[in-house]
């Protein structure tokens, strides 16, 4: 039986595109919000600092995977590149992406859903005819920000991080 002290581990993972999962990634890396932190001082006669939210800010995502014959990426790509279109908002290709994490048994344990995604760059590994590595692509998402959902233990209710 699963306790919710069970720990992830960070090979247990796909990546779906509104809500059709796509070929495995090998990684993903970037999941990362921060707050601007404001200072300011109440009065002058003090030595003392207050500390205010500001702004938040997330990372972009970066998603890797050896390259195969599944076109679903390529196709966005090319969708968003082709568009020629400045304001995002005005093109379809804007997709919502959950990572899902899972346990050992491969039930999805945790989801992190970022909002808006687009792919603001694509990059292919080098090609050497004296090697034998996989040819590798790297997708780099962009997005307005993320919400996370967590499966509950036994017993317990889901909890859902509101996004920012």
């Amino acid at each position: 039986m699963a306790s919710k002290y069970d720990y992830l581990r960070n090979f247990r993972f796909t990546v779906e595109i509104d809500g059709v999962e796509v070929a495995g990634f090998s990684r993903a890396t970037g999941l990362k919000r921060s707050v601007d932190k404001i200072e300011h001082r109440a009065s002058e006669d003090t030595d003392q600092t207050h500390k205010l939210g500001g702004l938040v800010h997330y990372d972009d995502i970066v998603l890797e995977q050896g390259v195969s014959r599944d076109a679903t990426l390529m196709a966005w790509c090319q969708d968003w590149y082709n568009g020629g279109k400045i304001n995002k908002a005005e093109i379809d290709s804007v997709k919502n992406v959950n990572i899902n994490v899972k346990d050992k048994a491969g039930h999805v344990v945790r989801v992190y859903t970022l909002r808006e995604a687009f792919p603001s760059d694509f990059a292919i590994s080098d090609l050497d005819s004296r090697g034998s590595d996989i040819v590798m692509e790297s997708l780099v998402l962009t997005h307005d920000g993320f919400s996370v959902w967590t499966r509950p233990a036994t017993g317990d209710e889901a909890t859902i991080e509101a996004s920012m």
